[in-house]
């Protein structure tokens, strides 16, 4: 239980650190970067990445995009919604949904 643990530890650092970077301007590539410098840091991997071969880090939908959306070159205006989706294995300990 305590790997668990320790994945949900990384995965809730990084929505925290996450929440403070969303801002207009910021980019949604902005934060997959640091979102992938949270969990290197952290000796975390990205299980969106580790599951399904996503090509980022987390997910990144604003206003009424899909569910996980890749990250990107969109830049972040006042006002807007943004919907974070992080998921992390320590130590072979996956916090990813619906894991195959």
């Amino acid at each position: 239980m305590e790997g668990f643990g320790r994945a949900g530890r990384v995965v809730a650092a990084t929505l925290r650190s996450l929440r403070r970077a969303v801002a207009p301007g910021v980019t949604t590539g902005q934060l997959d970067e640091l979102a992938g410098e949270i969990s290197a840091a952290s000796g975390a991997r990205s299980g969106p990445i580790l599951t399904f071969g996503y090509p980022a880090s987390i997910c990144v939908s604003v206003d009424d995009e899909v569910v996980h959306s890749i990250p990107g070159s969109r830049i972040l205006q006042r006002g807007q919604l943004v919907t974070l989706d992080v998921a992390a294995e320590v130590d072979g300990y996956d916090m990813t949904p619906m894991r195959r």
